[in-house]
């Protein structure tokens, strides 16, 4: 029945065999065990520390592709604006030239797709 032992018995069990060990072989144990604790340290300290700096890493390229996709963004948002505006000086300009020839506002509005309103204040 040892397999149906506690955890509890086999940690008295082990803990009854090194005090039964002579008093060299309980002190390389002990330095054994803090050599074991000391190098788990490092260890645990070495993985933190790789994904800390994997984490700093993946958040920079993050943000490099955040701000490029945002400038690529803007930079097309911009020239549908100015595309847009400059239709609408073209419009305006044909506006008043038509304007200047005595068309009549409802047929300027009409080609040029301008309100009438806005057209009399050009």
């Amino acid at each position: 029945m040892e397999g149906s032992k506690s955890k509890h018995i086999d940690e008295v069990e082990k803990n009854l065999k090194i005090l039964h060990m002579p008093k060299e072989e309980q002190d390389n144990y002990k330095s054994y065990l803090e050599r074991l604790a000391v190098d788990r340290n490092i260890w645990e300290s070495a993985i933190e520390k790789g994904l800390k700096q994997g984490r700093e890493e993946g958040m920079e390229k993050g943000m490099e592709k955040g701000m490029e996709k945002g400038r690529e963004e803007g930079i097309e948002k911009g020239r549908e604006e100015g595309m847009e505006k400059g239709k609408k000086e073209s419009l305006q300009e044909t506006a008043i030239k038509m304007k200047e020839k005595n068309i009549p506002m409802g047929i300027i509005a009409e080609i040029t797709n301008l309100k009438v309103k806005e057209i009399e204040n050009l």
